[in-house]
Order: structure tokens, then sequence, then C-alpha cells
């Protein structure tokens, strides 16, 4: 699925750069491109639709809504830290969230 999404920003980004060079926006290698956008966004839902269907917990998650900050907190102990932490693409980000602080 990551590369489905990776080719899709490819697409969405070649577009934009063709269309700010093109003065005419029906150009034939921009309806190409306009076309297989539309397909590989296509892949992409029936992939996630296929993924939610088949992977329980991951449906839960994307249909997960958010909680306040102030709500962890409360439910953190004196001195405890909870840290999270995330990839995207190379590079690695992290959070930290005690009772007093989060950075």
């Amino acid at each position: 699925m990551g590369t489905l999404r990776e080719e899709l920003h490819w697409y969405s980004r070649t577009i934009q750069l063709l269309e700010g060079r093109s003065p005419d926006l029906r150009d034939v290698q921009l309806e190409k491109l306009r076309r297989a956008q539309r397909e590989c966004e296509q892949r992409l839902v029936e992939a996630m639709g296929s993924l939610r269907s088949e992977d329980q917990e991951f449906a839960d998650i994307q249909g997960a809504g958010s909680i306040d900050l102030e709500q962890i907190r409360s439910v953190l102990a004196p001195g405890a830290m909870l840290l999270q932490y995330y990839r995207v693409g190379d590079t690695f980000y992290a959070c930290l969230l005690s009772r007093g602080c989060a950075t």
C-alpha cells in the first residue's frame, strides 16, 4: 500500500509541475497522467477497503476519535512519561508526554 501512496504522490507532483509549464491544460500527456492518477487512486481505495474488511484492528484504529491531551496527562502517574515515535520516510519523530509538559 505504501507503494501505491508513493505512486499517487508522484502522479500528483508530476501533474502539478506540468500544469505549471503547459499553457494547454488539455495536453495529451497531462490527460494520460490524470487518467493514470485516477486509476492509482482507485487501486488505493480498493486496497484500503480490502484491508479494512480483513483487519478489524486496523479498521478500529482508522475509525477512532482523538483524546484530549489533558485527559491523557491526567492518567499518567507522577514522574511517568509516555513516548510515542513514528517514521515518515527516512525521518523518525518522537513525542514525549508527562503530566507537566509535552516535547
